[in-house]
């Protein structure tokens, strides 16, 4: 497993880091992740910070409206963000609205799955709300809160839960499996590119398991009304 020490945290003057989602979860199992993204606990305004960081470092892209932003500091490229709550998602991608929250409780509810929703400072102390690393030890994929709601928010994370369940060999809890077939003909609003290119990851880690779970869940019928197919390669793929 990847030491703490290695993991580089930014420092700024009163504001507190916490590395979040996907690498706190790959740092748990013992699996690379370059990506590194943090929530912040700070009073600073976005545009106060955005000032700090550019006096430190690099902003590649910085996005109010998501409270987000791009940079690089002391030669790292990370994703910062505020805590944050999303309004209603009309295009069935972006939220309509960002605003912030007072923590990172309610900074959790705002994502995909529980296995996503971990919290770790730079001391290596995780904060975790809903139980993400006890799905993490039993090997499953589980919503945050209701099923349905997480998937209308963005019928692509259907897709993402198979990859998730592909690559780290996770099984798919029940009322999140049961909710992802009974959504999954909602993908048709989804633009196809971003199917593309989802079902792809999950296709290069293991085929077979991706199209035994495109099966079980009616998606193969969508995709061949959005002229979507499968094709063979003689490319070797890499184990992941």
């Amino acid at each position: 497993m990847e030491n703490i020490k290695e993991i580089k945290f930014p420092k700024i003057k009163n504001v507190q880091f916490y590395l979040v989602g996907g690498c706190v979860r790959d740092y748990l199992m013992g699996r690379p992740n370059k990506d590194l993204d943090f929530v912040i606990d700070t009073k600073y305004s976005f545009n106060i910070l955005e000032k700090k960081i550019r006096k430190q470092g690099k902003v590649h892209l910085a996005k109010k409206e998501f409270l987000t932003i791009r940079c690089n500091l002391e030669g790292v490229d990370i994703d910062i963000a505020y805590p944050r709550s999303d309004g209603g998602y009309s295009d069935k991608r972006h939220p309509d609205k960002v605003w912030q929250v007072k923590n990172l409780k309610e900074d959790a509810l705002r994502r995909d799955f529980t296995i996503n929703t971990l919290y770790m400072d730079e001391k290596g102390k995780i904060t975790d709300y809903y139980n993400g690393k006890d799905d993490i030890k039993k090997g499953i994929i589980k919503c945050v809160g209701d099923p349905y709601d997480r998937f209308a928010e963005d019928y692509l994370r259907i897709l993402r839960g198979i990859r998730f369940a592909v690559q780290l060999k996770f099984k798919i809890e029940s009322k999140t499996f049961f909710a992802m077939m009974e959504c999954s003909k909602n993908l048709k609003e989804v633009h196809t590119e971003r199917i593309i290119v989802e079902l792809n990851k999950a296709l290069a880690i293991n085929p077979a398991k991706t199209i035994l779970y495109l099966k079980q869940l009616n998606i193969f019928n969508l995709l061949m009304d959005k002229g979507l197919n499968l094709q063979f390669t003689n490319r070797k793929l890499k184990n992941q």
